[in-house]
């Protein structure tokens, strides 16, 4: 296959590269600019070191840049339909960007910092190191807009706490100080999907093509129908916003048991847990008069394309497709106690149903083609009313694994024998959901398995949501209990 060009194109009169938007990236940018910076992403790292403090600050910051040179990412701005990327050529410029995305903050704690990033919009990337906590460990926060990544943003906290340890931190920034090449850079700059699936599958039939767009007009019918749901508050109009970000955790007894329950019935522990968050908005919420249950998730163009970096082009950053999958009424009708067989029942179904609406890599072409009209779209209508639904249907995405995403970087900084250690030991995802919903956001980190509830109280209350999630948990423990010596229990 001969190589692609890069979509980053270099002003030669700037010297700063430019490149637009497509598909999901300029969605989730014009719900970004439009809905108070929805979508944002703010990841929370702790880690545990032996350089002395009075050093861990200037090496914080040449970590920074060294972030920076394997993931040129963060040095992206983003304007309306355009990103940018201007190669730094001075040190001096670079002590500038650092000073300007390199925070540090005191006498706090992680938590309260992840917070309040995730609770004021901002589409600048930043990291925030709390070195003298209040309490708790030392740690990182990592603010970044959504529009250009997706589960690769742990490769920036990972990139960043490793770097700690580097030989090159051992000196100060001016000794090992290169200017940026416009060239090398553009090489490792995120691609689009659109770009990724145009280099794999250049030629697309008139037929593919009309099959893809059905398949897209088929799941944007759903919407119109009743679905179960979430109540969003009916004074929704006149409260404050204020943006949540919950945090439900399992055991490893649980994990263990779960892992074990699915492999049996054939499902995933994703799929497992949709069905659990399913069966229980179900039982709390449902009066009977639904349609059915709509289910909103999101699909990784992984499944059909090569989304990784290579010598010669950076990687699919936002690689992310919405998803939806429709379930009858008969699929939901669950009555009295949520029994454990019922829930295998309905993962088997959200199993198959998510494979069938994830069918065609040609959905890529679709969003790409629509895509610049919805941004329009969205912009016009800026300043009018929006439409807010009844209820807010079942959301799922999963993160999946995050230290399996386990870089380079790390392994050598762990294997180069120098005197300074640094390690990530807790990591947590979240952001903000402006959105008239609830989304439940399911990832794991070195085996702890975690579910965040992003939502803003302006649409739900907290103890609310709260108390769904507590019964939505002691169903997912009842069912991954179910299973005993590799059969299922008669619950």
């Amino acid at each position: 296959m001969s190589q692609a060009k890069s979509e980053w194109d270099l002003d030669l009169a700037t010297g700063q590269l430019t490149r637009k938007l497509r598909g999901a990236e300029l969605i989730v940018r014009a719900s970004e600019l439009t809905n108070n910076g929805n979508f944002q992403l703010n990841i929370l790292g702790e880690f545990e070191t032996n350089i002395p403090k009075i050093e861990l600050r200037r090496r914080c910051q040449t970590s920074w840049w060294l972030t920076r040179q394997t993931l040129p990412l963060i040095g992206v701005t983003l304007g309306l339909e355009q990103v940018f990327f201007k190669p730094i050529q001075s040190v001096n410029d670079a002590k500038l960007w650092i000073s300007e995305t390199c925070i540090f903050e005191k006498n706090v704690t992680c938590e309260e910092v992840l917070m309040k990033q995730y609770r004021q919009a901002s589409d600048v990337t930043k990291v925030t190191v709390i070195l003298e906590p209040l309490s708790g460990r030392l740690g990182c926060v990592v603010n970044i807009s959504h529009t250009l990544t997706s589960l690769d943003v742990y490769h920036i906290m990972e990139s960043f706490v490793s770097n700690l340890s580097a030989r090159e931190c051992d000196v100060d920034l001016e000794q090992i100080f290169l200017p940026e090449t416009a060239t090398l850079v553009a090489n490792r700059l995120p691609q689009s999907l659109g770009q990724a699936y145009a280099n794999q599958h250049p030629a697309i039939t008139e037929a593919e093509r009309e099959e893809a767009w059905r398949i897209y007009e088929h799941a944007q019918e759903r919407w119109q129908r009743s679905s179960i749901g979430i109540p969003v508050h009916p004074e929704h109009e006149t409260r404050p916003s204020l943006i949540h970000n919950e945090q439900a955790t399992f055991s490893a007894a649980e994990v263990k048991a779960a892992l074990a329950a699915a492999k049996m019935q054939r499902v995933t522990i994703t799929t497992l847990f949709f069905a659990c968050i399913t069966a229980g908005i179900r039982a709390r919420y449902s009066d009977g008069s639904e349609e059915g249950a709509h289910l909103v998730f999101s699909g990784n163009g992984q499944r059909w394309l090569d989304t990784r970096a290579s010598d010669t082009r950076g990687p699919v950053g936002m690689s992310i497709l919405p998803g939806a999958l429709w379930l009858d009424r008969d699929d939901i009708m669950i009555t009295g106690l949520v029994k454990p067989r019922d829930v295998f029942e309905m993962a088997r179904k959200i199993q198959t149903l998510q494979n069938q609406d994830l069918v065609s890599k040609h959905i890529i072409a679709v969003y790409d083609e629509l895509a610049p009209t919805a941004f329009q779209a969205s912009m016009e209508s800026h300043h009018q009313p929006r439409a807010v639904p009844r209820v807010s249907r079942p959301t799922l995405t999963s993160q999946g694994e995050f230290f399996k995403q386990d870089s380079a970087a790390r392994r050598e900084s762990n294997d180069a024998g120098g005197a300074h250690k640094a390690k990530l030991v807790h990591f947590r995802s979240g952001g903000r959901n402006t959105d008239s919903s609830v989304c439940f956001a399911l990832f794991s980190f070195r085996g702890d398995m975690r579910c965040n509830m992003l939502f803003d109280e302006k649409f739900f209350d907290r103890d609310e949501v709260v108390g769904l999630m507590d019964t939505i948990m002691g169903i997912f423990r009842r069912v991954a209990f179910s299973v005993q010596d590799g059969t299922l229990a008669k619950l």
